[in-house]
This record gives structure tokens, C-alpha cells and sequence, in this order.
């Protein structure tokens, strides 16, 4: 979203689980998973709902309380600092206070409806 102040938003759909807690203004974070967290994607886009979402996974937390992934890509750790609704989403944003990032980069990305990767990419343009 910005750099001044470091912030990022993200969007939920006002009928997912997580809204509620989002909405009463718990902080959040945003993993960016690796290649090798394919069925964790799958977990947590699909079946696996709430609670049952953090069975799976390196999951840690923050000194402030906010659960993150301790092996993905890249965790960005983040207080909620504005709201609002449009249609049948809210928009949170965070202000960034905290980044975890791999050594390894193999991102996991979802494009044309299959899981792939960019890091022979990067290795090439490196």
C-alpha cells in the first residue's frame, strides 16, 4: 500500500471465518508460502477451516501475539491500522512492523490454475 508509513492491506470476504477476528481489530500477518508449502495452500484455501488451519505448518508467534509461518518465504508481520467495508469484502490495512524472510527462494505461485514457481527465473536474471 505504502512505504510511509511501511503498510500493506489485504481483502476478506466478510462471510470468511477470519473476518470476525480481523474485524474486532487483531493484528495480522501476511506468509508468503514456499514451493514445498503446496498442500498447505490447499489446506487453507479449501477444507481445513478456522482454528484447524494451524495443525499444519511451522507455526510460531510474533512477541506481539500474531501467528506466523516460522518457514515461509516471507512473513510480514503487521498492526492493523485502518478498516473499511466495499460490497461483500473488508479492506484491513497493516503497518508493517516486522519481516521473517527464507534464505531459500522458491515462492509458491498460483498461475493459469496450476502451482508453479519463479526461481529458476530469478536465478537467470541474477
Amino acid at each position: 500500500l505504502s512505504t510511509e508509513p511501511p503498510s500493506l492491506l489485504i481483502c476478506v470476504n466478510q462471510s470468511a471465518s477470519l473476518h470476525g477476528v480481523l474485524d474486532a481489530g487483531a493484528d495480522f500477518c501476511v506468509n508468503i508460502l514456499g514451493l514445498e508449502q503446496e498442500e498447505l495452500s490447499h489446506l487453507c484455501s479449501g477444507p481445513v477451516k478456522g482454528e484447524a488451519r494451524f495443525q499444519r505448518g511451522d507455526w510460531r508467534s510474533s512477541e506481539g501475539g500474531i501467528p506466523y509461518l516460522g518457514d515461509a518465504q516471507s512473513a510480514i508481520l503487521c498492526r492493523q491500522d485502518g478498516k473499511f467495508s466495499y460490497g461483500t469484502h473488508s479492506i484491513f490495512i497493516g503497518r508493517i512492523v516486522a519481516i521473517h524472510n527464507s534464505v531459500e527462494i522458491s515462492p509458491l505461485v498460483y498461475l493459469d490454475g496450476a502451482y508453479t514457481t519463479t526461481a529458476p527465473a530469478l536465478a537467470a536474471a541474477c
